[in-house]
């Protein structure tokens, strides 16, 4: 995996209603603020690497709540093709799918982590589905509950 390290930088999470309303709106949004040129030094040299700086929301509407989880991790890989994200990225603000998945799916697993976390200690509700245990439904015959 071309990741080698993930850093919090700002983690900030505020319930503004006391009371929450029966329904409860939850939007995500996951933000790529700058990709630059880092270095990693070692005993015996330095290594070359792309610091991707991030933002993480998450907003509780109407006006209940938001989670703020700011970052940057340190993505590795050969210098040339390092060098084409860090152009592409210059250029039009765009990443390689390749580079996308790792990058999000790094961030979103470790914030998402983090949030659901930080919300709880607020008594907001989570953010993601989890699941869950439901009573079953004596009506029901056993053979209809049955799925595989």
């Amino acid at each position: 995996m071309p990741i080698l390290s993930f850093n919090f930088d700002k983690i900030s999470t505020e319930r503004k209603a006391a009371k929450l309303p029966q329904k409860v709106d939850i939007s995500h949004n996951l933000n790529i603020k700058d990709i630059k040129f880092d270095e990693i030094k070692f005993t015996d040299g330095s290594e070359k690497v792309l610091r991707f700086d991030f933002d993480f929301v998450i907003k509780y509407e109407p006006n209940i709540g938001e989670t703020f989880i700011g970052g940057h991790l340190l993505f590795t890989d050969e210098k040339k093709k390092l060098d084409d994200i860090q152009k592409l990225w210059k250029k039009d603000k765009k990443l390689s799918s390749d580079v996308t998945m790792a990058v999000f799916n790094s961030i979103l697993v470790k914030s998402n982590l983090k949030a659901l976390q930080i919300t709880q200690d607020v008594n907001l509700p989570p953010h993601v589905n989890l699941p869950m245990v439901r009573p079953i439904n004596k009506e029901k015959s056993r053979k209809e509950d049955y799925i595989g």
